[in-house]
């Protein structure tokens, strides 16, 4: 319990002098806080209650969060809003500056999945994409019927916040 507490408050600290540096925005928080996050995050310390809310253009989307340790260092990064590049027509993805760490594995990899991919990349799978190597699950969007026109073509921002309870 005692090391579950003192992990949340470096992270509060550590988010809070984040969010007083200069040029701040949410996509500096992604990129400067990951690595500092994945070594305050102990595979002990609880999720945060909720799931996430995807925000495209102006369509919103509901996430179901993975529960892994994974997708609980991603929690303690956001909310974040990046540029996502397209990729092959199925996905959309953004590297990190630093890394978060993965459990990396072969997924079945389906529209709406939001992964990490090896351990600095974000992606989220507007198509099915099959057979996947290097993966780890974050999370599921939930409503995928305007996914791919809201995604659309070419480079799109994307925001992410925790939905809290």
């Amino acid at each position: 319990m005692k090391k579950t507490i003192t992990a949340l408050l470096a992270i509060i600290l550590a988010l809070s002098l984040c969010a007083c540096s200069n040029g701040g925005g949410a996509t500096d928080k992604a990129d400067t806080t990951a690595a500092e996050v994945s070594e305050t995050v102990s595979e002990g310390t609880t999720l945060p209650e909720g799931d996430l809310t995807l925000f495209v253009n102006d369509k919103t989307f509901s996430v179901a969060l993975e529960r892994n340790s994974t997708s609980n260092v991603f929690c303690y990064m956001l909310p974040v809003t990046f540029s996502m590049n397209d990729y092959g027509g199925i996905e959309k993805y953004h590297y990190l500056d630093a890394n978060i760490p993965g459990e990396p594995q072969t997924v079945d990899a389906k529209k709406g999945d939001i992964m990490l991919y090896e351990d600095n990349c974000i992606v989220i799978f507007y198509e099915d994409a099959g057979e996947q190597e290097g993966y780890t699950v974050l999370g599921h969007i939930l409503n995928t019927d305007t996914l791919e026109d809201a995604l659309g073509s070419g480079d799109t921002e994307v925001s992410i916040k925790l939905q809290e309870k």
